[in-house]
Order: structure tokens, then sequence, then C-alpha cells
């Protein structure tokens, strides 16, 4: 069989290629559009808020063009859901998938791709056309009702876990209990996984068998539950693995075979695959198949070395670690003790969970009598999480691996198997040790990202283990969490030394004031430990609101003005703006923001937040003293006379983050001169209404030689040792 293999190979190669080719443009547009639609409802959920669906479309009507299209869209939609199999007419504004513009922000686009799901519908209204029929409207009746039974016995939040448990319906999750889990390494405990199907499945086979039913009707009527169940729950991948591992188990012996756990899980990810190939690219499919994979090839490994109680939990651990890291970036320490607590409860749990939604349709009452027992293990779970939550060091931030430490820890648990093998086995353990060696970080690495943030500015400079922080604003709601602590948990970074605030706009600090709103509440995940302001612009009411916010949190405030310097792990900074000059009294705010030079091996870099022309040649005088004074260090140390344009020649590469998003106020004539040659980034939100970058701007930066990245077009602007590079382009 082995000659087959490449068959498959080419085969599913064809098929991902197929499937990536992009929908074409004039089905799903560019921008958001009107639409109405035509179409199948597939998959309904509901929510805290309303209701999604997922529905096929039949016909499509945009910019007045009515056109036959067959797509897979996304809706979004208030009040109570048409069951799946309903025909709808959809009105509303339909939206493309957004990609990933920065480094460990939540790509949209690849998430839903992988789906199959082409476009995001916001709906205005919603009409049925006709109501779905036979097994499907049965389901979805019979999930209301447990649903609504659950909600009815058992407070809100745990009603919503086991929502999301039994009916595969997480909408009714709050953000709170999602982070708890997903913090304690549990988030697997809140989907429909192959527990559920194997206690249903093989429960019933057995519970049949005991009633001395035949072995071939047994196996018929176990495989029909299990079918039934995944027709109920959906078809979601943990249930398909599971789905297709445990009728396979059932029916091999009708074909005199011996079931093997290895081809059946190959099997289910061939027809995981077949359907949606893209899939093999997501978390949640390495995940599942990782897992279980994990548990086939390693612990009976780690049984023999008499570590039976533990040894799934490790396995599980040792095949997933690169796979959570290259998509979360952390590690939950404790997660492997904590599932030892917890997984013993939950076939226990989920069997209270159903006799709690089938009394409860048959008589409240008996509902009422199961649901103590699913409250009380609820609590425990909780209880658990919560202590995990005060314990020290319970995550481990390590960022995104690249791709050679990926490899060695492949190579790694390939030895480590072989040593297993062919030695003794508990010898064998301390080799586990050396897989840590693929998460040691590269020394001497620098990089300066200028994040795309909509419209505002947010630069991160790292070097060594110092993380410097140069304005934190966005006009993209909840930015701090969707966009600046992503990036950070990418770069393995949990702390931030230092954070420069160049003036008091929000555009310039509403992430930094929703890190540090966290902070104070200790809810956050990343650690601010020094705020930095403007001295010239203390007694602005924001400014003064942030520094009291700061210091709620624990964050030391200080000020920055003209001539103050910070040092570390390679990077120099050194305030150059606002001077003595300004004056006391009363200043529009951007003539009050810190202009700051940032060197790095190699590299140059200018930050003059929102300051206008007049001050930039005000910054740019300061500058040339500090050349000179430069050149003059460098004739001392060789013993050579050089110039000024020597030392800008000296292989320093040079960058100006440009000034107020690229307004023709600022970049100045005399600033882009001195910029000439060099590249300059503008940070602003596509179609801001501003009209940010303005074309005299780039007009001018055209004529100095100056060559512009704007992050709405290129996202994050991403500067290293190996040079400029964009994350993504348009």
């Amino acid at each position: 069989m082995l000659f087959l293999v490449p068959l498959f190979a080419a085969a599913g190669f064809l098929r991902i290629s197929q499937e990536g080719q992009s929908v074409p443009s004039e089905a799903v547009p560019s921008e958001k559009q009107t639409c109405a639609a035509v179409g199948a409802v597939e998959q309904a959920y509901m929510g805290t808020d309303g209701c999604r669906l997922l529905v096929r479309t039949q016909t499509v009507q945009t910019a007045g063009v009515r056109r036959q299209q067959e797509l897979l869209v996304l809706v979004y939609a208030e009040g109570e859901a048409p069951c799946p199999g309903s025909c709808v007419a959809l009105s509303g504004q339909i939206l493309p998938l957004s990609k990933a513009d920065n480094p460990g922000q939540f790509d949209e686009y690849e998430y839903y791709r992988a789906q199959g799901i082409s476009a995001k519908l916001y709906v205005d209204s919603i009409r049925v056309l006709s109501e779905g029929r036979g097994l499907k409207r049965g389901f979805w009746l019979l999930k209301r009702k447990l649903s609504e039974v659950f909600h009815s016995v058992l407070p809100e939040e745990q009603a919503g876990v086991l929502d999301a448990m039994l009916l595969a319906e997480k909408g009714m999750l709050s953000d709170g209990v999602k982070e708890l889990y997903r913090d304690s390494g549990l988030s697997h405990t809140l989907v429909v996984s192959g527990l559920h199907l194997s206690m249903l499945g093989l429960g019933f086979y057995r519970l049949l068998r005991r009633l001395r039913l035949g072995a071939n009707a047994s196996m018929a009527a176990a495989g029909g539950m299990v079918l039934c169940f995944c027709g109920f729950a959906g078809t979601g991948i943990p249930a398909v693995r599971a789905a297709v591992m445990l009728l396979m188990s059932l029916f091999s012996g009708l074909f005199g075979k011996t079931y093997d756990a290895p081809t059946g899980l190959a099997a289910a990810a061939l027809l995981v695959l077949l359907r949606q190939p893209l899939q093999l690219f997501q978390a949640g499919f390495l995940l599942s198949f990782g897992a279980v994979a994990g548990i086939l090839i390693f612990q009976p490994l780690f049984e023999r070395m008499g570590l039976a109680r533990i040894g799934s939990s490790l396995s599980v651990q040792l095949v997933l670690t690169p796979v959570t890291l290259w998509f979360f970036y952390e590690l939950p320490v404790y997660s492997v003790f904590l599932n030892l607590v917890i997984l013993p409860f939950l076939s226990l749990l989920l069997m209270l969970g159903l006799l709690t939604g089938a009394g409860g349709i048959l008589y409240p009452g008996i509902g009422r009598f199961f649901a103590g027992g699913v409250n009380a293990i609820l609590n425990g779970y909780e209880a658990v999480c919560r202590l995990n939550e005060s314990l020290p060091g319970r995550r481990l931030c390590f960022g995104r691996p690249q791709i050679w430490q990926l490899a060695l820890y492949l190579i790694l648990t390939a030895v480590f198997y072989l040593l297993c093998r062919k030695y003794e086995k508990k010898r064998c353990l301390g080799f586990l040790l050396l897989l840590g060696v693929f998460l040691l970080p590269e020394k001497g690495r620098w990089q300066a990202a200028f994040l795309s943030v909509g419209q505002g500015d947010c630069a991160v400079l790292q070097s060594g283990k110092l993380t410097v922080l140069v304005d934190a604003g966005s006009s993209i709601r909840g930015a701090s969490g969707r966009i600046l602590v992503p990036y950070l948990k990418y770069l393995g970074d949990d702390t931030i030394e230092y954070a420069f605030v160049s003036h008091a706009d929000s555009d310039h600090y509403s992430m930094l004031e929703e890190l540090l709103q966290e902070m104070a509440e200790g809810k956050s995940k990343i650690a601010v430990q020094t705020l930095i302001l403007p001295e010239a612009g203390m007694g602005e009411e924001s400014a003064e609101k942030l520094a009291l916010l700061a210091g709620q949190a624990g964050v030391e405030v200080i000020t920055f003005s003209a001539g103050d310097r910070l040092t570390g792990e390679q990077l120099e900074l050194v305030c150059l703006y606002p001077t003595e000059s300004l004056g006391p009294g009363k200043h529009d705010r951007n003539d009050t923001s810190l202009a700051l030079r940032v060197r790095l091996p190699g590299a140059e870099f200018l930050f003059v937040g929102d300051l206008p022309a007049s001050a930039e040649r005000e910054v740019l005088e300061i500058l040339k003293i500090f050349g000179e004074r430069e050149v003059r260090e460098l004739s001392k140390a060789s013993g050579e006379r050089k110039d000024e344009s020597a030392a800008q020649d000296s292989g320093i590469a040079r960058y100006l983050k440009s000034a107020h998003h690229g307004s023709r106020y600022s970049n100045s004539e005399e600033l882009l001169a001195y910029f000439a040659g060099c590249r300059a980034i503008i940070s602003c939100g596509k179609n801001n209404r501003y009209g940010h970058p303005h074309a005299e701007t780039l007009e001018r930066m055209e004529r100095w030689g100056v060559e512009s990245r704007i992050t709405w077009q290129t996202g994050a602007v991403l500067v290293s040792e190996k040079g400029l590079t964009c994350f993504t382009a348009e």
C-alpha cells in the first residue's frame, strides 16, 4: 500500500491548491456594501446578543447587480435564529473577511476560509421563506428545549457551560468563563469531544448487550446513536474524529477485522481533509488529532515506566507543546495536573447534564434534582481554575517558535521514542529535558515593529529582554486585546519595561489605557513597569488621568524632556524635544509631543509624535548638534578626521516615524531633506476622516527620495538587523 502514498499526496496538494484559490472578486466585495441574498441555513447558533447563521446563498445582489451565486456566508442577526434547513431572505451589509495586519493577530480570513466561509453579513432584516423540516428541525427544537431547561435550573454561567459541552453552543458562554478555562489549559472540556461519543456509543452498546440484544443489532443501534448525536451537536472536528474512530471500532467485528486505532485516526483525518483540506493548517484540527496521536504513540511507553496515572496527560502535552506555542505562544504550566483532577469527573458531569436536560423536559422538578450535581461539579471546576490563577508562574510565555526550533523539537521527540523502544524506559526520562533546548531564545536580536492599529500610533522596540513601547493608541475598539497583547505574546514577552506616550491624544494612548485598566483590576496578562509622559504636557486633564490610572495599576510614572536618556540592551534612546524654549503655560497638545531618537545596532529611528513643522525645525537643530558631537567622538576614537556626512554614511540605516500620521502640516521639507534617501513609516487608518496621509506629504516624500510605508496598506512594518519587511501588502 505504500506505493499509494505519493498518489494521495499529489491528490491532496491539488485539492488544497484548488481550495486556496480566492473566491471571484465579483462575488465578495472588497469593501462593505449593501446586500440582499436568498439562501438555505446550514447551521444556526444562539448567543447572548443574537444569533449566528451559516447560510449557503443561492442568489446575491450587491451594487444593484443580482447574480446566481453559491457562497457560504457567516450571518450575524438579532433575535431568534431560524432552524437549520430553512430558506431565508436576508438584507444587510456584506463585508469581506479581514486578514491579520500584525504578527500574533487573529486571522479571520484564514480561519473561516478553512471552513469554506467566504464573507460575513450583518443583517438588518431576515425573512423566513420556508421552514426547515425533518431531522434538522427536530434536532434544532430539541437543542432549544434543552437549553431552556439548563438556563431555568442553573446559574447563567453554568448553563452556558452545559450549552457548550452538550449542545455545541459556545455563544452562550461568558467571556470570563472562556478565559478562565483557557488560562488553566482546560478549554478542551468546553467542546463536544470524543468522550461524549464514547460515553453515548459504547455505553448504549453495552446496555443493549446486557439486555441480551444480539451483537450485530447492538452495534447497529449504537452506530445509529453516534450518527444522530453528530447530527444533533454538529460536525465539529473533535466530534467527526471521535465518530469515525468509534464507528470503525464498533463495525470492525462485522467484517472479521481487528480494530486498529491508528488506522481509525488516519481515516478520520482523511475524511475531514477531503471535505475541508485547509483545516490541516488550523489549530483545532492539529490539537484534536495531535492529542489522540500522542496518546497512541507515547502512552504505552509511559505506562511501562510506571507512570500510568499521568501517562495520558504527559503524552498529550509532549505532542501538543509545539502546536500550542505556534498558535497561542504560551503554555499553561499546571494543566497536566489540573486535568488529573478534572477529567475523572467529566463523564459524571456529562451524564448528569443529559439527565438534567431530559428530566427537565419531562418534569421541571427532575431537572432541578440532577442540576444539583451539575452545580457541585462545575463549582469544583471553577475552584480549581481559580486556584490555578493564584499559583505563581501559571503561564510560560515563549512566543511563536521558529521553524528550525519546531524541526529540532520533532527530531528530539523522535529520538526519545526510539531510545524508549531500545533501552530501559526510566533512564530515557532525563532525555526529555533536552526538549527545552528548542525554547531557548536567540541572543542579540532586536526588532522595531510599527503596528497597524487603524487611525493611531504604536511602535514596539525590543532588544534582548528590554521592551520599549512608543505610543499605543488606536481607533479600533478593544485594540489592546486584539493587537498589542497578541503581538507581545507572539514575541514571547509579557513585560513592557518602558511605555512612552508622546502626548495626551487618545490615538496615542488608548490601547495603553486599556492595558493599565486591566492591570488595575488584576486581569492583565501583560505588565507595564514604567510610564513616561512629556513634562511639558503635564497639567493636561487626559495626561493627569492617565498618570493616575498608572499609579492605581502600580506603574511608576516619570516625565521626559530634552536631554533625558534611556539605555540598555543595545538600545539608546535620547529625548530631543520639548526643550525649555517651549516655556510654561498652556500649549496645543501636539506642540508638547516628545521627539525621540532611538539607536539600535545598525539602525536609527526618529519619533516626533504629532509635532507641527515649526517644532520639527527645532528638533533638526538639536539633531545636528548631536551629530557633531558623535563625529568628534568617532574622530577621537579612530584618530582620523571624519565629517558629518561620513558619520551618516557609516552603515546606519535611518527611519523616520512620520509626524502626525502623514499630515500636510507636519513632515516639513527640512525634515524630509534630513531623511533624504531613507524610509518613513506612516501610521494611519484606511479611509480615515482626516485624509491622512495627505497628498502633499506624499509628494514631498517622493521629491526627497523618502520611501514611505503606510500601515493600512502594508500591515505592520517590521525593522530588524535584516532590514525592513512588511507583514502584509495589498
